[in-house]
């Protein structure tokens, strides 16, 4: 009974572990990528080079890669 008991908790971890793995990939799978500045054409940048009142090109689906400062 005991060394039932003890399998049963060896796979519950493992199961807990898997699992959790899957979350932390799905949450980096969210990460969002880089801006595109739109100036008459489209150009990929640094969030860091994008200031206030720049105008930013956002497709459908994609994430804001920007936080407000």
């Amino acid at each position: 009974m005991i060394i039932t008991l003890v399998l049963l908790g060896r796979y519950l971890e493992s199961l807990a572990k898997h699992r959790a793995s899957q979350a932390v990939h799905r949450l980096l799978a969210l990460s969002p990528g880089r801006p595109a500045w739109f100036t008459g054409r489209t150009a990929l940048c640094d969030d860091s080079e994008v200031g206030k009142g720049d105008l930013i090109e956002i497709r459908p689906g994609e994430t804001i890669p920007l936080t407000a400062s």
